[in-house]
């Protein structure tokens, strides 16, 4: 008779999602332990991450949180979560701002208006 196959147990009662974010925004990933004293380590492409200016983790009961304040896009990678013998894998998405559209959008409308003024009103 074959052996029965053992199911893999979690250490996370919520995982992190991948997220798309702005740059210059802040984004937080969430996560939840099945047990409150679980030791939670995050990681960013396999490198620990410590708490500092631009990184902040927290830890309140089973409710562990990392935000990433001002995201560049360097910050666009590969991230993880470890509890235990779990580890959790999620991505940041980083896309560039999209006000810089609408800053030439204006600069359009400008240009376009000073040079119908130097052709006398018409273009």
């Amino acid at each position: 008779m074959p052996e029965p196959v053992k199911k893999t147990v979690s250490a996370f009662a919520k995982k992190p999602k991948t997220q798309v974010a702005e740059e210059g925004a802040t984004v937080v990933f969430e996560t939840e332990t099945e047990k409150p004293d679980a030791k939670v380590r995050w990681q960013c492409n396999t490198k620990d991450l410590v708490s500092d200016d631009k990184y902040v983790i927290k830890a309140d009961g089973n409710k562990h949180s990392l935000t990433i304040q001002a995201v560049t896009k360097e910050d666009g990678t590969a991230y993880a979560v470890i509890a235990g013998g779990s580890k959790v894998k999620f991505d940041l998405k980083v896309k560039e701002k999209e006000v810089m559209e609408e800053v030439k959008l204006e600069l359009k409308e400008k240009v376009k208006e000073e040079v119908k003024e130097k052709k006398g009103g018409s273009l």
